[in-house]
């Protein structure tokens, strides 16, 4: 079966989808995953700024050299909260030339965005339960201080998580 493998444990056949790029991303509390394009020098800049984060392991995925599945594609506009549309850089060259005007459902779009990947509207950041599109480099850096500034107010030995008022 072309992308799948077979693999014999105890005498039973077990089938599994091997295509790398079909996954869902599993990212951590404290995982970030940058969604890029390297052929970009302002967007190299913000990896540059997110590899400087201390408060987060840093994931990497370069759509000049790899593409996204359209599960995945469609797990980052859910996470944004858009329609996969809005992933979509209207302001490409490719999308002007050749798609700007032409109607396309979402499945159309998830396509396109598969085969060009270059297409998409990047940087973007994804964490394990949201992703923003990133518009400042600087984002990264506030990011960092407000989770590290986060975790040493509930690091108080006297803070127990839930809000009693003394009397």
């Amino acid at each position: 079966m072309a992308g799948q493998r077979q693999l014999m444990q105890s005498d039973v056949a077990v089938n599994i989808a091997v295509s790398p790029t079909t996954y869902t991303m599993m990212i951590k509390d404290n995982e970030v995953l940058f969604i890029y394009n390297s052929n970009d020098m302002q967007e190299r800049r913000a990896l540059g700024y997110a590899k400087s984060l201390k408060n987060h392991k840093l994931k990497e995925k370069d759509l000049y050299k790899e593409n996204l599945s359209e599960t995945q594609i469609k797990e980052i506009a859910n996470k944004i909260g858009e329609h996969p549309i809005s992933l979509i850089n209207k302001n490409s060259d490719l999308y002007k030339e050749e798609y700007n005007g032409l109607n396309y459902d979402e499945e159309d779009i998830l396509k396109l965005i598969k085969n060009n990947p270059l297409i998409m509207k990047t940087p973007i950041a994804v964490y394990h339960d949201r992703a923003s599109f990133v518009e400042s480099s600087f984002e990264f850096i506030k990011m960092d201080m407000v989770s590290h500034s986060f975790k040493d107010e509930l690091s108080n030995k006297d803070e127990s998580g839930t809000d009693k008022t003394k009397i």
